[in-house]
């Protein structure tokens, strides 16, 4: 065995023996979240986008819990990749963790009443920066995906409201 197979050899032992794997079923709708928390901090604080290149825009990319009213179960906010006009493709250039963290907690406990305007549910939550209040929101459709028959078309786009916008109106 030569002195470069031998380092590799000792490098990849150490690297196994040193990060735990945690098994969690492919079909668990946690499998990503278990394991990104059973990782070492280090491994687990790399953060990419999601990819949709050469995608349909109707694959979906990941699934939200969002709320629907008090006393009734959540149900799932599909996110797809979508066109320039809805989707992850909408909006990606903002894309971050922080910005994916407010989509998560605006459509899981919204601080208004959802908005109803025909088949688009608007969801709003205030945040407090720098002594202001803003509100987040994330405006949903429960129409189909256009051109298919896939389902709700899911999270059309996500941002910031203007003050004395759509969430400032809202009741």
């Amino acid at each position: 065995m030569t002195v470069r197979r031998r380092s590799a050899l000792v490098c990849s032992t150490l690297i196994a023996s040193a990060v735990s794997v945690a098994i969690v079923p492919l079909g668990s709708s946690t499998a990503h979240a278990e394991a990104v928390a059973a990782e070492p901090s280090s491994v687990a604080a790399a953060y990419t986008k999601p990819n949709c290149k050469r995608k349909p825009a109707a694959e979906p990319i990941t699934d939200y819990w969002r709320f629907v009213r008090k006393g009734s179960p959540p149900k799932g906010a599909v996110l797809r990749c979508g066109t320039t006009k809805w989707g992850y493709r909408h909006f990606s250039k903002r894309w971050s963790k922080s910005f994916e963290a407010k989509i998560s907690k605006t459509l899981a406990a919204p601080t208004k009443p959802i908005i109803k305007n025909g088949n688009t549910l608007i969801y709003c939550r205030k945040y407090k920066i720098s002594n202001a209040k803003y509100y987040f929101k994330v405006v949903y459709s429960v129409k189909d995906v256009p051109g298919s028959i896939t389902g709700n078309t899911g999270i059309i786009t996500s941002t910031w409201d203007k003050k004395s916008g759509t969430c400032d109106k809202a009741a």
